[in-house]
């Protein structure tokens, strides 16, 4: 019952590491039409890019195998006597792979049975400058495809004039090349990158042809298009005594971006079936937005709902938990000039038993810094030094009820999750009647067994004012409470 999902997890890997990284797309080139040819383009045969190079010469990949080759393949194309462009520059931007980058994938299967499934890549590893290591990762639904199945861990490699995957099936070891990135800033429109044929008495028994499509192809996707795009098709023939195939994968790359859509055709004495992979952009995927590790420059909406200001003050009452009933006082000082001249503010807060606020503590419980990148919030429990930003504001002001505004990838046995119920309610509090109220769903848990944490519940922020309501459910040690803080005045500040 395993052996169909295992056969297509060993097909996308091979697919991965021959067309590079995942996938491509379709404008005018009509991918799937099975009109390329196999065979070198006339571009190439007429217009060499090394004059001194005849066209038609035969190039060896690498000259340590030129027996290989010599022997077994009848081999044309481009080759790195071509390259007089700045080859590592096209590449960085056409193939990047810095660390911790990650592409999300949609997956498509058309034949005798039609299926779609999700694919998840990250660059996980920077072991060095030339050389990173991809764990590709698969599943039937797009929230859980970064926990998905592993079915491929790759160390993916640029070299001085082509790019190499390194993996490991079933026990053995595999170095594949990129062709359609071997010395490809050489290449115009039809020209060809590789062609080889190899003959076996007489008998041409396997052919393979790269050829570029354009430098400037628009990728029509879902949720986004891509313009300029570099488009390459990889054209194979197989016929001999055990096999007769036509497969056809149509590889499209967005500068900054990479692979952003592959359709892979497919015609075979034994199955005849296309398969279409395209990119997904990081606004369909919550947990995939990048979140600001450093202050910037302030937004003006950003400042209204969540306002630092020298002086400001909020006094809440909070209920229920294990301290019974509270008196908290939140108190924003003086703001620091810090990196970049962004202001950093100090913000505590004190607490004292319900109905004597005279012993409140000396000390604050809480203390952090508070600034700005954008609409977004950042602080840093003091004395850390690490920023980290609110899961709340992501996208804000741009949000809408029932958006879900991040879903962390687990680390470990932490998670995170933040959703908006309303950006229009009326809430009615000790402190007044407050409207326009942004309310946010959210949910943390940490930890297993006996030492589960989990804090699930509802936050409202009025204009102008801040946090005037918080109901939450927490949940420690098989104990539970229920909590809310309620604001009771507050004091606009400087």
């Amino acid at each position: 019952m395993f052996e169909q999902p295992m056969k297509r997890s060993l097909i996308l890997v091979v697919s991965i590491c021959l067309t590079s990284v995942l996938m491509i797309a379709c404008r005018s080139s009509s991918p799937g039409n099975g009109n390329t040819p196999i065979g070198p383009s006339d571009t190439t045969e007429t217009r060499s890019p090394n004059p001194s190079r005849q066209p038609g010469d035969p190039i060896l990949p690498d000259p340590d195998w030129a027996d290989y080759y010599a022997s077994h393949w009848d081999s044309t194309g481009l080759g790195p006597d071509d390259l007089s462009c700045d080859y590592r520059q096209m590449l960085d931007s056409y193939d990047p792979y810095e660390y911790l980058l990650r592409w999300v994938y949609q997956r498509t299967r058309s034949g005798a049975e039609d299926t779609v499934d999700y694919v998840h890549k990250l660059v996980e590893r920077d072991s060095d400058d030339y050389s990173k290591q991809l764990i590709v990762r698969q599943s039937n639904s797009l929230a859980d495809v970064r926990h998905g199945q592993l079915i491929a861990t790759i160390w993916h490699s640029h070299q001085d004039y082509s790019v190499h995957d390194y993996f490991i099936i079933d026990g053995y070891y595999h170095d594949i090349m990129h062709w359609p990135f071997y010395c490809f800033c050489a290449a115009q429109a039809g020209d060809t990158i590789r062609y080889r044929q190899h003959v076996v008495e007489g008998e041409s028994v396997r052919k393979e042809l790269v050829q570029v499509i354009g430098w400037d192809e628009t990728v029509h996707l879902p949720d986004t298009t891509f313009t300029g795009c570099y488009g390459v098709v990889i054209d194979t023939l197989v016929s001999d005594s055990t096999q007769d195939y036509h497969r056809q994968v149509f590889n499209y790359y967005a500068p900054g971006i990479g692979l952003v859509k592959q359709v892979d055709i497919l015609n075979s004495d034994q199955d005849s079936h296309t398969t279409t992979v395209e990119y997904k952009p990081p606004v369909s995927m919550p947990w995939y937005y990048p979140i600001p590790t450093g202050p910037g420059e302030p937004g003006e909406a950003i400042q209204e709902f969540y306002p630092f200001a020298e002086g400001r003050q909020w006094e809440y009452r909070q209920t229920g938990g294990w301290q019974d009933s509270l008196f908290i006082r939140d108190e924003c000082g003086a703001p620091s000039s810090g990196e970049q001249g962004y202001a950093h503010f100090p913000v505590q807060e004190f607490q004292a038993s319900w109905g004597d606020t005279s012993g409140i503590m000396e000390e604050p419980v809480i203390s952090f810094w508070g600034t700005y990148n954008g609409n977004d919030v950042l602080k840093c429990n003091t004395p850390n030094t690490t920023y980290k930003a609110m899961p709340q504001f992501f996208r804000f002001p741009n949000v809408e009820p029932g958006q879900l505004l991040f879903d962390s990838s687990r680390v470990g046995s932490y998670y995170e999750s933040a959703r908006v119920v309303s950006v229009n309610s009326t809430v009615e509090v000790e402190a007044g009647t407050f409207e326009n109220v942004y309310v946010v769903h959210y949910h943390q848990a940490s930890g297993s067994g006996q030492w589960r944490s989990s804090i699930t519940g509802d936050e409202y922020y009025a204009p102008n004012v801040g946090l005037i309501l918080a109901e939450w459910e927490t949940s420690f040690d098989y104990q539970d409470w229920n909590v809310r803080q309620e604001l009771l005045s507050w004091e606009p500040g400087n």
